[in-house]
């Protein structure tokens, strides 16, 4: 009463409207239940199926039911089916088209099978380790070698750590520098790891890209981080695989590891390139002369073929972070002159005029060198006219030297594959991609085992 004194409505609640007014008329009062929303709806018009046929290679037969005595027919679904992506490619030609509509069905020519059957392979979408932790030989890569192909290219970069080998390879691969990380082949250090100085690849990792370049990923040479995860390692009881004779001496182990991995590279692949950040490094030049003396030369043969003992290398200087006084034509000249005393009496080749001459700036025209030594610019993370570690610079004829990297890079794509590739085989012949994967198994397995490395880490480990 109070409420209705203010003017308010109250509402009734529910059971009062389901109640009889009159008492006397309950008894013929009857509650109708619920009922469906599609009973009280209007009927849709049915809608027309109709018939779809989808294309198979054998004849559709009645199904069957074999559970009882009588024949019962299944009778097709009344709603519309939708074929599937493929079913109206089934009558069309073979599973071959599906894979690559370019190429020739049923009568194509020999030539044309042998690339449809590499264009089937599955595409790596990350490098892969060749060669792990337990400097065992692993089987990652097996699926994306053919059996068919001999047109390769075995590229591998060796060097010390931070020098951009990964990301040289990457850019080999295909990667464009304005990509992200995680879509690069090869994963780059992060810069957490550069703060720490931490190494990023370990042992060896290969890539395989769409034109069957093959690259080799290499551990970084006299790597202290490396040493500093072993003794690590050791303090927290874990295993590390070292010879009994290197437990004083460790650091003896980590350079007859890098002998072992560079010597490896130089019997599997046709170019190496020895990446570096600033010119030279005599200790590097040692070991890798050292790592060619003490390399395994096979006498045995490897499935049928005899292994070329002699087969020569080509080897690419690249000087990554280059600066502008790199660039200069009196500093390359003099550079080429002395890396070619260096490897005069070598099985590297150095002469195969990769150089800045290829790229066709003017300035080194007139440098007739036929040395492999590339220099590469800082990456520039954004589109600038400049790089920014010269931004400061005064002089504009130091402006003008410096050769953008994309530049450089898109002619050593090229260049690297017109290089001399020198046969595996004694005779001459080409190996394909899954007898070359074959070979680097026994290669690696006799280099680990050879008696030459073993004698020179049984010599540094009595230098004391």
């Amino acid at each position: 009463m109070a409420n209705q004194s203010h003017g308010w409505q109250v509402r009734a609640p529910r059971i009062f409207f389901n109640l009889p007014r009159h008492p006397v008329h309950a008894e013929k009062m009857n509650m109708m239940p619920r009922i469906s929303t599609h009973i009280v709806t209007e009927p849709k018009e049915a809608t027309k199926v109709k018939k779809v046929t989808i294309l198979r290679r054998e004849k559709t037969t009645p199904q069957k039911d074999t559970s009882s005595s009588y024949t019962r027919v299944v009778q097709p679904l009344s709603m519309p089916l939708l074929p599937p992506r493929t079913s109206s490619l089934l009558g069309q030609g073979s599973p071959l088209t599906i894979h690559d509509s370019s190429c020739e069905t049923a009568g194509a020519a020999s030539s044309n099978q042998k690339v449809v059957t590499d264009s089937t392979l599955p595409q790596m979408e990350a490098a892969v380790r060749l060669i792990g932790n337990n400097l065992k030989f692993t089987d990652f890569v097996k699926d994306y070698l053919s059996d068919s192909n001999t047109n390769f290219t075995v590229i591998g970069a060796i060097g010390p750590q931070g020098t951009g080998k990964s990301t040289l390879l990457s850019m080999l691969a295909g990667n464009d520098h304005q990509d992200m990380y995680r879509y690069y082949a090869f994963r780059p250090a992060s810069l957490e790891a550069v703060e720490l100085c931490r190494y990023q690849s370990s042992k060896i990792s290969i890539y395989i890209s769409k034109s069957r370049l093959i690259l080799l990923d290499c551990q970084a040479s006299f790597s202290t981080s490396v040493l500093d995860e072993m003794i690590r390692d050791e303090l927290r009881g874990i295993p590390a695989r070292v010879p009994e004779s290197f437990e004083n001496r460790m650091e003896n182990f980590i350079e007859v590891e890098s002998l072992q991995l560079i010597a490896f590279m130089m019997q599997v692949c046709h170019t190496l390139l020895l990446c570096v950040d600033w010119f030279i490094d005599l200790d590097l030049i040692r070991l890798l002369r050292t790592s060619e003396m003490l390399r395994f030369v096979p006498v045995c043969t490897y499935e049928s073929f005899k292994f070329n003992p002699h087969r020569i290398v080509n080897l690419v200087l690249v000087h990554q972070r280059a600066k502008w006084e790199d660039f200069e034509p009196v500093t390359l000249l003099y550079r080429c002159k002395l890396l070619k005393e260096m490897f005069a009496k070598s099985r590297l080749n150095v002469e195969g005029r990769l150089n800045l001459g290829s790229v066709g700036r003017d300035v080194y025209k007139g440098i007739k060198t036929d040395v492999n030594y590339v220099l590469l610019a800082d990456i520039k993370p954004r589109s600038r006219k400049v790089i920014p570690s010269i931004q400061s610079t005064d002089d504009p004829h130091s402006l003008s030297l410096v050769i953008d990297y994309e530049l450089v890079l898109r002619t050593l794509r090229t260049s690297l594959q017109g290089l001399p590739r020198n046969s595996f085989a004694l005779d001459g012949g080409n190996l394909t991609e899954k007898r070359w994967y074959n070979l680097a198994s026994e290669l690696w397995r006799d280099t680990v085992t050879s008696h030459e490395i073993m004698k020179f880490s049984s010599i540094l480990s009595s230098m004391d």
